[in-house]
Parts: structure tokens; sequence; C-alpha cells
């Protein structure tokens, strides 16, 4: 009789085919494999990316498949997904869970579950309802989503983390360069940034990295674009590229936007941010003290962001990034909710 692993993962893996298009999602839950290894974790995953599947329908029918096959040498699972995989493939997966007797948890990723929740139609929300309900525990991305679901059942906090080393605090000198380093599409503010960069050049440098996702530019825009836009950034490379720059921008208002890796990746490297007053991003923004925060779709306000730091301010506010990067430490968080996740308290 085979030997039983501890946990079985359910978690969208990296496109196959395209490798650098790489969003929250699947950053995340890379992440979080990368610590349990790290970690000497006993587990194996199976992938939950239609991408990788042949579409949704296939995805569907191939995961529902392997999860009955192979949960039975495992003792307990976690489903580690966004708003629309949760609600129509986890329930699936915690019924074959609770008919192998497994404890099953779910990982849940970005910030607009609540507002998922209450848009969707009845049969959705039951569903959704009966899943809580009947899972051991669930983890959520921010604070705000732990005080709504817990009405539903156990509800934790497991915040956007990332795995760096720690570094010490240094006096640094400000050059004025921003850069934003997120998909490339409306909704993150990239038309923001580049109505602010066609003001403010060339007192200031501002690009932007990342894959175009969804991206439509007016007109008079596009030449701007074509010189800010530098080139899709590879997951290993974007602390190095952090590092050149004085300022990470984020002026999102995209949906479901929870803790944004990248505000905590800028953190890490002692860089300020300037973000938006959107879902929960304030709850990881201290203002004039980690970075700023401005409303959303607001072009003034970026362009004074950008001019409100200097090189008087610039050092205490790189300290302060610095140390406020320290509670979210990917090996810490992941390390401390294995526990919760095998049912060891």
């Amino acid at each position: 009789m085979a030997e039983k692993i501890d946990i079985l993962v359910f978690a969208k893996r990296y496109n196959n085919k395209d490798p650098e298009r790489i969003g929250g999602a699947i950053r995340l839950s890379e992440e979080f494999i990368s610590d349990l290894k790290t970690l000497g974790e006993s587990f194996s995953v199976i992938d939950i990316n239609p991408a990788n599947h042949g579409g949704f329908i296939l995805s569907y029918i191939k995961v529902i498949a392997r999860a009955v096959s192979r949960m039975k040498n495992h003792r307990c699972v976690l489903f580690i997904g966004s708003d629309r995989v949760v609600a129509y493939l986890a329930p699936a997966i915690l019924m074959i869970a609770r008919i192998y007797g497994k404890r099953m948890s779910m990982k849940k990723l970005g910030g607009g579950f609540d507002q998922f929740y209450k848009k969707s139609n009845k049969i959705v929300q039951w569903k959704l309802r009966w899943l809580l309900r009947n899972l051991s525990v669930s983890f959520y991305e921010t604070k705000h989503l732990v005080q709504f679901f817990e009405k539903f059942g156990r509800a934790e906090w497991f915040p956007n983390a990332r795995n760096f080393e720690d570094r010490s605090p240094v006096d640094v000198n400000y050059s004025g360069k921003y850069a934003f380093i997120s998909q490339v599409k409306n909704s993150k503010g990239v038309i923001e940034i580049l109505e602010a960069a066609q003001e403010i050049r060339p007192d200031y440098t501002l690009h932007i990295y990342g894959p175009i996702v969804d991206l439509e530019l007016p007109d008079h825009l596009h030449q701007t674009f074509e010189e800010v836009y530098q080139r899709p950034l590879k997951p290993e490379e974007v602390m190095g590229v952090i590092e050149q720059y004085d300022v990470i921008m984020l002026p999102t208002y995209y949906p479901g936007e929870g803790y944004p890796g990248i505000l905590i990746e800028s953190y890490a490297m002692g860089k300020p941010v300037i973000s938006t007053e959107w879902n929960a991003i304030p709850e990881i923004i201290e203002h004039k003290k980690t970075g700023l925060l401005i409303p959303p779709r607001d072009v003034n306000a970026l362009i004074e962001a950008i001019r409100w730091f200097n090189h008087e301010n610039y050092t205490e506010l790189s300290k302060e990034a610095l140390n406020y990067s320290r509670q979210f430490n990917s090996l810490y968080q992941s390390g401390s909710k294995l526990n919760l996740i095998k049912g060891n308290e």
C-alpha cells in the first residue's frame, strides 16, 4: 500500500504555452508551492489552469477525474483559487473530499470576493455558503474579506506574501525614477500613467513593464506608450528591476485587486509606492510613511504624488517600506498556516 502524502494541492500553474503570461493567481500559487518544497512538506499538485487542459470544460473534467483517482492517497486537501474557479470548481472538489473523508481548506486569492458573492445569483450564493460552511478553514488575502466571510465558517488572514531575503536599511539617493510592473491593461491605471508621463517628462523617468493584456489606448497616447513601455518580465527578473527605480506605481482600479504582490515586493527592496484608495490596498499602505494613496482614475493626483517624493523625504520612506515588508515574508506566512491546513490545531 502506497504511503499517504500529507497535502493534495489544487492550484493554477504556469501556462505551458505562454509562461510569461503570469497573473496574480499563478504567481501566488507558485510561491506557495515553492514554500512547501522549502519547508520540506509532503504534497502533490493538481493543475487547475484551463490553458493547460484545452479549455474550461476539458479542464473541469480532467481535474475532477484526477481528484477522484488521487485523493485517497492524501491526508488533506488545499484548494487555491480566485473568484470563479472557487465558485464553480471548489464545491465539486469538496464533495469528493467528503466522500473520501478528507479535511479540505481553501486559500482564496484576490480582494473582490465579497463583491463577487453579492453580485452572484442565488444558486451560486447558496453553493458558496455551503462550501464555506463545510471547509475546515478558509484563508483570505485581506482583513476585510475575513470580516465579511467569517459568518459562514472559520476565516483566517493569509496575506499576499513573497519569498525574499531580509535586507538591512541603508541610506539611498533619490533620482526621480518611477516604474509600473504589472499586467499592462487599462484597469491597472496604465492610461493615467501615460497621461502623467506626457506632462512631467523629462524631469522624471517613468517606465512600464509587464505583459500587455486588454489594453486600449486613445490615439494621443500611442507615441508616449512606445517611449515608456519596456517589456514583460520573468518572475526572477522582477526584484532586480524594482531595485533600479525609486518608487513603484500602481494606480489600479482593477475589480479583483487584493494585496497586489508588486507592492509587497517593492517594500522588500526598500522602495515606497504610489497606489490607490481601492479595495483593500489602504490596509497595506501607510500614507506618507510607506508610500502614497491617491484616488483611482485621477491623473492630477498621480502627478502630485510623483512630485511629492524628493531628496529630503526619500531615505526615511525607503526605510519604513523595508521595515513594513517583514510581515509579508512568504515562508513565515505559509509555515504558520500549515497546522491549520493539516488539522493539527
